[in-house]
């Protein structure tokens, strides 16, 4: 079941575009998700909360050796994906080469994108929520 979850890009657009016409929303979380913690746990889980189908995009390797700096990440994207995958909650997950283009963010139309923290431990989904929508 998790793998058939991890989910190329162009299945993952396909699905939110079917998921928009159904009249569901569609959250997109973005992050590198390496050493997946309680803390990325439950930021996804209150993700889900806001609402409609959760999609999350791994960032690919050198994505995330880039933001994360020497020696990550410690776990492929790959890896990361399908732990990502196994959550509850999670609908999709979908490795993102180039997450800093935010292409796969404008393919979705996502009704809410959020970019999981660095130090997701010390960020929580609220404080990010509210951060976000105060921006908007």
């Amino acid at each position: 079941m998790t793998e058939q979850r991890v989910v190329t890009r162009e299945h993952m657009r396909l699905e939110a575009a079917a998921a928009r016409r159904a009249g569901e929303r569609v959250t997109l979380v973005e992050g590198d998700f390496d050493l997946l913690s309680l803390a990325a746990a439950r930021f996804l889980a209150g993700a889900r909360a806001a609402g409609g189908r959760l999609l999350v995009a791994v960032s690919g390797d050198r994505a995330s050796a880039a933001r994360l700096g020497p020696g990550r990440p410690l776990l492929s994207a790959v890896e990361r994906a399908r732990l990502v995958a196994g959550l509850r909650g999670v609908d999709l997950v979908a490795i993102d080469d180039d997450p800093k283009s935010g292409a796969l963010a404008r393919e979705l139309n996502a009704d809410l994108r959020l970019e999981a923290p660095v130090e997701v431990e010390r960020a929580t989904f609220e404080r990010v929520l509210t951060a976000r929508r105060a921006a908007e």
